[in-house]
């Protein structure tokens, strides 16, 4: 089993927080869509968008959850 960032988890709890789409996305470089993506579970983020959600989440003392994803 490989342990990975639960995004959906992370992206909702930014939103929940009371950040706005909109700004999560200009401060990521994607677009609000994406955002809305990331949140449902259709998309995950990829590369720099990773590093700067976590420290969104580092900054708002959120705590990322782990899960765990089957081998491939």
């Amino acid at each position: 089993m490989r342990v990975t960032t639960d995004w959906v988890a992370a992206v909702n709890e930014l939103l929940s927080s009371g950040l706005p789409a909109q700004q999560i996305a200009e401060t990521v470089g994607v677009s609000r869509q994406a955002v809305y993506l990331w949140a449902s579970g259709q998309r995950k983020p990829e590369g720099g968008s990773c590093t700067v959600l976590l420290s969104m989440c580092n900054k708002r003392n959120i705590k990322l959850q782990a899960k765990k994803n089957p081998a491939v």
